[in-house]
């Protein structure tokens, strides 16, 4: 997939929570289907990157890191979702919100 935003492009409210630590919920819409990780800031989160996030199981930061303790990893997606997803021409909406 490719982007035109990323994670430094976040608004402040949502930087400033999650590296509060607050709980953070993803969710990945393609045509018909969604997908949704729930997971938490980290204090550590720099949001730096200009294009790519990654939510990540374990408590690992980068400054691709939009969320750690995530519940789930891109195995744990519906494969027919995964196809979806390479398909170069499909629009997909990602949300993301603190809890």
């Amino acid at each position: 997939m490719s982007s035109d935003k990323g994670p430094k492009d976040f608004n402040e409210y949502f930087k400033r929570e999650a590296k509060k630590g607050r709980k953070i919920k993803l969710s990945i819409e393609a045509e018909e289907m969604q997908e949704l990780v729930c997971g938490r800031g980290h204090p550590k989160m720099s949001f730096k990157s200009p294009i790519a996030l990654i939510c990540r199981k374990s408590n690992f930061v980068c400054e691709k890191t939009i969320m750690v303790s995530a519940n789930k990893a891109a195995i744990d997606f519906d494969r027919k979702f995964i196809k979806k997803l390479q398909n170069p021409y499909i629009n997909v909406k990602i949300t993301l919100e603190i809890l």
